[in-house]
């Protein structure tokens, strides 16, 4: 997981967003191997600091003939090394890219994902000094609910809720926030994910002064 800190306005207090699940210690084909040759471990490239060069590798499975479960894999972990690196900025071109070249790919609901969340990284920590671009959550939620309406049956739902929800909540928009994490809530497993969820439906609930709610969850 990647963890930052969301300072309230006001300082009523700190909030912990976590994006992107990262697979541990997943083997994605190296594109540029030979066929037959053994898949390189992106963990160990990792192990060793080669943080651009596994990223590099993610990229370049991101092509037509790359099976789309290394696809889903490679979107995956490009947003888990963006969010190492710092640079979610390089990891949305990515995703565009891709998004853009290969459109009807199913690992599309994958970059969809990476990219919406790539977005709402940017806006809670913009790089350098300058403000974060107003559009970047308008656009996170745009890539969200394409994953809703592309793939409605996506094991990746409560992730794409949460994360609407964070959205919503941002823009103090509680009444649409709520629906979010209360989804998030439903669709997530038993995991820090859920618990964010409830926790962020009950605290919003209490802002729309729906206390019996905000006590029951």
């Amino acid at each position: 997981f990647h963890e930052i800190r969301v300072h309230t306005r006001g300082g009523r207090g700190v909030h912990c967003l976590r994006l992107l699940v990262e697979p541990a210690d997943i083997a994605i084909e190296d594109a540029t191997n030979r066929p037959g040759e053994p898949a390189i471990l992106l963990a160990d490239r990792e192990l060793v600091g080669q943080l651009d060069l596994a990223t590099a590798s993610c990229t370049n499975n991101l092509t037509a003939d790359t099976p789309v479960e290394f696809q889903r894999q490679a979107a995956l972990k490009i947003g888990a090394l963006a969010l190492k690196r710092d640079r979610p900025d390089e990891a949305e071109q990515v995703m565009e890219r891709f998004l853009l070249r290969y459109s009807n790919s199913p690992a599309c609901e994958v970059a969809l994902l990476t990219l919406g969340e790539m977005q709402l990284r940017q806006y809670v920590s913009p790089l350098g000094t300058n403000p974060p671009s107003a559009n970047l959550l308008p656009r996170a939620l745009t890539n969200l609910d394409a994953v809703i309406a592309r793939f409605p049956q996506s094991p990746l739902l409560g992730k794409v809720q949460l994360d609407r929800g964070w959205c919503f909540w941002l823009t103090t928009n509680l009444a649409a926030s709520a629906v979010a994490f209360a989804a998030a809530a439903e669709a997530l497993p038993p995991s820090f994910e859920q618990a964010t969820a409830r926790f962020k439906l009950a605290d919003v609930r209490y802002q729309l002064g729906e206390f019996a709610a905000a006590l029951g969850g």
